[in-house]
């Protein structure tokens, strides 16, 4: 079982609770973020930082495991949200002024050693998909049809009919020509 932390945004500031983070955890803690009014239109990634290195992840609306990498010693961790609406603009939260803290776990005696926490890969993998799957409803929420076709998709479609290749996966979008008014 994870560990939440709360990620509070409110105008363009974030804050977390609770802030202390044990060293050495592989998968166990994560961020919840609550975005206020401002951040509620549009994606939204959030940034966690530490010791001069990054990872970005986008948030889709589930508790983000904190990167085992960041675990491995003590120190701060500061969390950026960035938003990008539809209108084109990006907002930024500011510094966070009261980090989160990674503290000394206790001792690891023994051969015992933690796990591989370099699953941030894994979890990237898992929020491409999940972010594909979301653009993928999203589009099909605004087609007509989705037709499942052995390959390129035939003429005869609707302006914003999909059709996707069951042979590789592959979408594709109809457009409004002449052809098909």
């Amino acid at each position: 079982m994870m560990l939440i932390h709360d990620c509070v945004i409110r105008d363009r500031t974030i804050t977390a609770s609770p802030r202390l983070i044990v060293q050495n955890g592989v998968n166990s803690d994560a961020l919840r973020l609550t975005p206020d009014e401002e951040y509620s239109h549009g994606t939204v990634t959030l940034v966690i930082a530490r010791d001069g290195r990054s990872t970005a992840i986008p948030w889709l609306g589930t508790p983000i495991p904190v990167p085992g990498d960041m675990l491995q010693e003590p120190g701060e961790i500061r969390l950026t949200a960035i938003c990008r609406p539809d209108d084109g603009t990006r907002i930024v939260t500011r510094r966070m002024e009261t980090p989160l803290l990674v503290v000394r776990s206790g001792d690891l005696t023994g051969s015992y050693e933690p796990g591989d926490p370099a699953l941030d890969e894994v979890e990237q993998a898992v929020a491409d998909a999940r972010e594909a799957t979301r653009a993928a409803l999203d589009a099909a929420a605004r087609c007509n049809t989705i037709i499942l076709t052995d390959g390129r998709p035939a003429a005869g479609g609707k302006a914003n009919d999909l059709a996707i290749s069951a042979s590789d996966g592959t979408l594709w979008r109809y457009e409004e020509t002449e052809m098909n008014r």
